[in-house]
């Protein structure tokens, strides 16, 4: 089982490296820069022309581009009620990650972040329901808004989500996601 945070976007990512095996995180994602490393997944706006050497997620927060030709891997979650509504009207199908991040609830009210929990609960059971991958990522900017593996571990458990099934389940749906597929 590995621990995984998908959002950490800092410039020097040997340091983001050295963070996440500080934190307890076996693999990070990044935005892509220079040199690639076997530990990280990149982040992409969009999907490449030409297969790449590296392992890459296509992420947005766009609800709409889930019927564009180029599907991405990821959608991330603002407002869950939009996604909800989304999915439910066009009857999407397909198994995309739904992911929640913790750093818009750094500087929140004690009553949003109340909200923000009983959030990432429905987003769980409706990502179960529906057949997505749940995620739950830092969502990071710097090394320094990082979060532990603890404390992911304790945002899952206040949810009642599993979490030893949570990171087999993420590591599972990335080994998937992130392996080339020649056409």
């Amino acid at each position: 089982m590995k621990i995984i945070d998908l959002c950490v976007q800092d410039i020097d990512i040997k340091r983001v490296l050295n963070m996440a095996n500080l934190l307890g995180i076996d693999i990070v994602g990044s935005s892509i820069k220079n040199k690639i490393h076997e530990d990280v997944i990149y982040r992409l706006s969009q999907r490449p022309l030409t297969l790449p050497n590296y392992r890459f997620l296509v992420a947005t927060e766009n609800v709409e581009e889930l019927t564009s030709a180029s599907v991405p891997n990821i959608l991330v979650v603002r407002d869950l009620r939009v996604v909800r509504s989304f999915i439910e009207k066009k009857n999407y199908k397909g198994k995309i990650g739904l992911e929640i991040q913790i750093s818009p609830m750094r500087n929140v009210e004690g009553k949003e972040v109340g909200k923000w929990f009983k959030e990432i609960t429905e987003l769980y059971r409706f990502s179960e329901r529906y057949d997505f991958q749940f995620i739950i990522s830092s969502g990071a900017k710097t090394i320094w808004e990082m979060i532990s593996r603890r404390c992911l571990e304790s945002v899952l458990k206040l949810c009642d989500i599993n979490a030893q099934t949570y990171w087999e389940d993420l590591e599972h749906w990335i080994d998937l996601n992130t392996k080339p597929r020649v056409a």
